[in-house]
């Protein structure tokens, strides 16, 4: 009715309330897709709250096209957050390619980074422009660090620092770390040292969010 066309979120918790209270199969979908109209609209909510409204919209939602909506809706979010409940929609052979295109997103937009020197335009290290690059702007010495924050735990098994744009700015000798902890990034998972302006680094695959390279040269 007229609260599922409401033109702004305000009643969207209780437009919720209403469609999981809602014995009518007709009326809880129409609450349903308010409630997923309202959510599109644009929020001042936080992440961990609209990814919660939304779980509480996939279990409400019955078929293939109202789960779609909410998998997008999902990956609109473009936090962090969304991503356990995107990886429990894998599962689902219908939403498998809309969680995944979500998921693939998510792994370049919520990369961020933090360096010993320089660190504001850390970013530029990974901005996708052969043009741009993150250097130091200092003399190398021992000691100096680049952090790349995931966003979320993954799978890490290669480094590649290509300083092509620079040649001679790759680090003579490394440690690389994978942790969970920005901190304390536990034991190095290589060392080795650089020889060319690309330094290709593999190791055994670990799992963490923070990946933390050093410069012991």
């Amino acid at each position: 009715g007229a609260l599922s066309e409401w033109p702004t979120e305000d009643p969207l918790d209780d437009l919720v309330a209403l469609a999981e209270a809602e014995p009518d199969a007709v009326l809880r979908v129409a609450a349903l897709r308010g409630c997923l109209r309202m959510m599109a609209l644009g929020s001042t909510r936080g992440a961990k709250e609209r990814v919660a409204l939304y779980e509480r919209c996939l279990a409400l939602a019955k078929n293939d096209d109202e789960k779609k909506i909410v998998v997008e809706g999902l990956g609109a979010i473009g936090d962090v957050e969304a991503v356990p409940l995107l990886e429990s929609c894998l599962k689902d052979k219908a939403l498998a390619d809309l969680a995944k295109a979500a998921l693939d997103k998510l792994k370049t937009t919520g990369l961020k980074a933090d360096a010993s020197h320089n660190a504001g335009e850390a970013a530029k290290a990974f901005d996708g422009d052969p043009a741009t690059r993150w250097t130091s702007g200092a003399p190398m010495k021992e000691g100096m660090w680049f952090v790349l924050d995931l966003g979320f735990p993954r799978e890490v098994s290669r480094v590649i620092l290509d300083s092509a744009g620079s040649g001679n700015d790759y680090p003579r000798s490394y440690e690389v770390y994978v942790s969970n902890d920005k901190m304390n990034p536990g034991v190095a998972v290589a060392k080795g040292e650089g020889k060319s302006a690309r330094v290709d680094i593999a190791f055994k695959p670990v799992v963490g969010r923070f990946v933390r390279i050093v410069q012991t040269g």
